[in-house]
């Protein structure tokens, strides 16, 4: 499926679906990646992208805008 998160979980108290994109520093999301996960935020789905600053310190990013 084009755009599949690289990790997939559920919330053990809500039910709701979990998704994480793990990005490298300079490494950008994919057309296919950004839709599936606005598609699933909007849905209800917890999303998530992890990823690292200029100084090379992660990051983890709560998805809230498909124009982030």
């Amino acid at each position: 499926m084009p755009g599949l998160p690289d990790i997939i979980g559920h919330c053990r108290h809500s039910g709701r679906a979990v998704y994480c994109e793990v990005k490298t520093k300079g490494d950008r999301l994919s057309e296919d990646q950004r839709n599936f996960l606005a598609s699933a935020a909007q849905a209800g789905a917890i999303v998530y992208l992890s990823t690292v600053d200029e100084a090379d310190i992660p990051q983890l990013i709560q998805w809230k805008d498909a124009t982030s």
